[in-house]
C-alpha cells in the first residue's frame, strides 16, 4: 500500500458559482516512484462554467507535466473558452392607441460620457457589469400629477399648465388605485400604463427598477418588481407611491422613467434585445394572461397552466436591437 494523499480543493467563487481547482500532488507507491495527478480541464453542462478534474498520470517525476497556467475572468470564465450566445429578448408595444409615443427601450450604456482616464468610473469592471445589463424606458408624455387629501378621501389631480396630454389619454393610461391596494393607508398609489411586452423563448426573468443612475427628484418611490417573462409576457406599468403629498410628480417626455434588467439561467450571458413581431400566436397566448388579477390575487399560481399552453416559439425578430 502506498501513502494516500487527499486532493485539496481551492474554491474560486464567481458569478457562475464555484470553480474548483484540484492541485496535482504526488502519490507515493511502494516502489518509491511517484504517480502524478495531471490536471485537465473539461466542460460542465452549464454554458461556460468550467471545472478542473484530476486524472491519473503514470510516469516518473522527471516526466511529470507542469501544471497549466490558469487564467480566469472577473466573473469566473476561463480565458480562451468559447463565449456563450446572447439571450434573445423580444419587445413589442401594444398600446390602445399612439404606439409611437413609446420609444424603443435603450441600453443604459449608450448615454455614458467618455472616460476621463483609464481609471475612471467607466473603466471599473463592477460598474460595467451592472450598467451593461440595464435597459431604459422613457416617459411617453409630459405630465405633472399630485394627490390631495379631502377628509378621509384622496383625490388624484394633474396640473393643466405643466401637462401636455389630452384628458382622454390620461383616463386611458393613468389609474388611481383603490386604497385597499396601497402598501400603506397614507401613501396613495397610481399607475401609468407602459404598453411594453417582453418575450423570451428561454428561461428569463425581468426586473423593473427606478432610474437610480439618473438624476431625479420624486415625492415618493416607484414600486419595483421581478417576474418570469418566459411563460408570462404581460403588459407593464409604472406604479408610483406618493410619500410627500405636498409635492407633485413631474415627468417630461423622453426622460428615463424606469430600468429593465433581464436574467437567464446563466448570469454571464449577454442580452440581445430585438423588436419582435406581434403574431397571432402571441396575441392568443397573451389573451389568456390579460385580466388574470381579476380572477386571483396570486397570478404566479397559474404559471404552470400558462407553461402548458405556451406556443413553442414567441420571438420573431423584426429588427436587431441592443446587445449588452
Amino acid at each position: 500500500m502506498g501513502i494516500q494523499h487527499t486532493l485539496p480543493e481551492i474554491p474560486f467563487t464567481g458569478m457562475m458559482g464555484i470553480l474548483r481547482i484540484l492541485r496535482a500532488i504526488p502519490r507515493m507507491e511502494a516502489t518509491g516512484i511517484p504517480r502524478i495527478l495531471r490536471v485537465t480541464p473539461y466542460m460542465e453542462a452549464m454554458g461556460s462554467a468550467a471545472t478542473l478534474r484530476a486524472t491519473p498520470f503514470t510516469g516518473t517525476m522527471g516526466s511529470a507535466p507542469t501544471l497549466p497556467e490558469i487564467r480566469y475572468t472577473a466573473i469566473g470564465r476561463i480565458n480562451g473558452m468559447p463565449k456563450v450566445e446572447p439571450l434573445t429578448v423580444g419587445w413589442i408595444v401594444d398600446a390602445p392607441f399612439g404606439d409611437f409615443a413609446f420609444e424603443a427601450p435603450e441600453a443604459k450604456r449608450k448615454d455614458r460620457s467618455p472616460a476621463l482616464s483609464g481609471r475612471a468610473v467607466q473603466a471599473c469592471p463592477a460598474v460595467n457589469e451592472l450598467e451593461k445589463r440595464l435597459f431604459v424606458v422613457k416617459a411617453p408624455f409630459d405630465i405633472k400629477i399630485g394627490v390631495e387629501k379631502d377628509g378621509e378621501n384622496y383625490e388624484l389631480f394633474y396640473d393643466e399648465q405643466r401637462t401636455r396630454v389630452d384628458p382622454d389619454v390620461i383616463s386611458r393610461f393613468i389609474t388611481f388605485m383603490p386604497q385597499n391596494l396601497w402598501r400603506s393607508p397614507k401613501r396613495p398609489v397610481f399607475q401609468i400604463l407602459l404598453p411594453y411586452v417582453f418575450l423570451c423563448d428561454e428561461k428569463c426573468y425581468l426586473t423593473q427598477f427606478p432610474p437610480f443612475l439618473d438624476k431625479f427628484t420624486w415625492p415618493g418611490q416607484m414600486i419595483a418588481g421581478r417576474f418570469e417573462i418566459t411563460n408570462w409576457p404581460r403588459i407593464l406599468n409604472f406604479a408610483f407611491e406618493f410619500c410627500d403629498l405636498n409635492s407633485c410628480l413631474e415627468l417630461r417626455r423622453g426622460q428615463p422613467l424606469c430600468y429593465f434588467m433581464f436574467e437567464g439561467d446563466n448570469p454571464e450571458r449577454s442580452v440581445r434585445l430585438v423588436r419582435a413581431k406581434q403574431t397571432e400566436e402571441v396575441r392568443q397566448f397573451r389573451k389568456g394572461i390579460d385580466g388574470m388579477p381579476k380572477f386571483t390575487s396570486n397570478t404566479f399560481s397559474v404559471m404552470d397552466e400558462a407553461a402548458r399552453r405556451r406556443p413553442r416559439n414567441l420571438v420573431i425578430s423584426i429588427e436587431d436591437g441592443d446587445e449588452v
